[in-house]
This record gives structure tokens, C-alpha cells and sequence, in this order.
């Protein structure tokens, strides 16, 4: 977890620094300030997970500090000999509040506490953009197929198999009539390569999701959802099973 100091006396930076180096491994200190000034220009160029902030500054406080930032999302854990800022300090959401000198007890409490916030967050930010992506509608990867007198657009998701006969392509779509294309079909091949389907005969390619069966008689083949039959050549028997068999 990244972290940054800010203390208006210098050796109360080393001390904390040195105690979360001896102590808190998971913190790496990232850089330190001991001026309100310098503190406002670190938080406003550096992304953090934790911020040990002093209570009383030299030029303001750690409270007016935060005021200047809008929607920080580090943690704040102050560093402080005034006990009586406790409430406040929990107030602007603080995660712990320790007294100085440093219980080490006590500050490794407070790391862990904001570890677990922290891993919290992390979990809520990826089921949200997860909800997120669940939510959006996916984009369907289609073939543009140029009839005689239109275009049409197909999702290959519907495309059953497609049937080579010289420089045609014949589409045997889903819920739809067969569509000749004139095209060879091994530019459409080309199109589907990553799309699960696959050759098992030199005129046909076809969705591996839409076979329902594989018939080893004398002329093996495969039969489609729908019962459309295509033929699997003799030696790609062999590894057409094994094709089949792959998650």
C-alpha cells in the first residue's frame, strides 16, 4: 500500500517512517511533507492508498488540508499529541486516530484495519464493473453477405455452416432461408477462424455449437441442430472427434 507522511516536525516523519519500515512491510512510504503547502501539492500529483497525517501543521491544519481535496479515495489516519481532535478527526471519515509517541500495537491495528478497507473497496469496484459490463449489451461479431439485390448482415453466432461450391458460398443460417454468396468461402473462413467453427471436408465449414452429433457409418458425418447433414471427409475422422472433444 502506498503511503505519505506529513508532519511538521522532521523527526516525527523518521520515527513513523522507520516504525512502518520495522513494522507495517505492507506500507511503502512513497514520499513525506512537512509543510501544508508541500502537503497540498503531494496529494494533488500523487495517487495513495494511505495518508498519516498530523493534526497541527505549521501554516494550517490537517483538517483544512483535506477540505482543499474533492473526493480523495486514500485512507486517513492521523498522527496526533492532541486527543481532544478525536471526534472531529472521525468526523471527516477519518479510518484511525493515534496518539503520539506511537503505541506499535496501535499503529499495526490501524494498518490493518485500513488494509481491510481497502481490500473491501477493491472487491466492491470489481462487482461493480462487473454489474457494469453484465449490464451492457454485447456486440455481436456479424458477416456482411452481398445478395443479388441487398446486403445482409448476419451475426455468426447464427451461422449454422457454410457450403463451398466454386466461387460460391452457400450460408445455412439459423431461423433463416439458406443465402448463396458470391464469394469463395475461404474468405469467410478467414473471417470465422476464432469463432469455433472449423473444416471438417474441403467444401464445408461449420459452428462447432451446432453439432448435435457425429455418425461413424460408412460415410461419416455430422448432423446440425435442425438435422442438416455435412459430410466429414476421411481424414479429418479422426481429427474431427478429437476437435469435438475440446472445451
Amino acid at each position: 500500500m502506498k503511503a505519505i507522511i506529513i508532519d511538521d516536525e522532521r523527526h516525527n516523519v523518521n520515527n513513523l517512517n522507520s516504525l512502518l519500515k520495522r513494522h507495517c512491510k505492507e506500507v511503502d512510504v512513497i514520499a513525506v511533507a512537512t509543510t501544508f503547502k508541500q502537503g497540498k501539492e503531494l496529494l494533488s500529483s500523487t495517487e495513495i492508498d494511505i495518508l498519516f497525517l498530523d493534526i497541527e501543521l505549521d501554516d494550517g491544519t490537517g483538517f483544512e488540508l483535506l477540505g482543499l481535496l474533492e473526493g480523495y479515495k486514500f485512507q486517513v489516519i492521523f498522527v496526533t499529541g492532541y486527543e481532544n481532535y478525536a471526534v472531529k478527526a472521525f468526523r471527516v471519515s477519518a479510518s484511525d486516530y493515534i496518539m503520539k509517541p506511537i503505541d506499535i500495537d496501535e499503529l499495526k491495528a490501524a494498518v490493518a484495519k485500513v488494509a481491510g478497507k481497502i481490500s473491501e473497496r477493491h472487491s466492491n469496484d470489481l462487482i461493480e464493473n462487473m454489474n457494469l459490463l453484465l449490464k451492457k449489451p454485447l456486440k455481436q461479431k456479424r458477416l456482411e453477405l452481398r445478395l443479388m439485390n441487398e446486403v445482409k448482415y448476419v451475426n455468426v453466432t447464427d451461422i449454422m455452416a457454410m457450403e463451398a461450391s466454386h466461387n460460391y458460398t452457400k450460408f445455412h443460417i439459423k431461423d433463416m432461408a439458406d443465402q448463396l454468396v458470391t464469394k469463395p468461402m475461404a474468405e469467410f473462413e478467414r473471417q470465422v477462424k476464432d469463432d469455433g467453427f472449423f473444416r471438417p471436408h474441403n467444401k464445408w465449414v461449420v459452428n462447432s455449437w451446432y453439432v448435435a452429433s457425429l455418425h461413424t457409418e460408412a460415410n461419416t458425418f455430422l448432423k446440425l441442430t435442425g438435422g442438416l447433414e455435412v459430410p466429414v471427409s476421411r481424414e479429418n475422422k479422426e481429427w474431427v472427434k478429437k476437435y469435438l472433444l475440446q472445451p
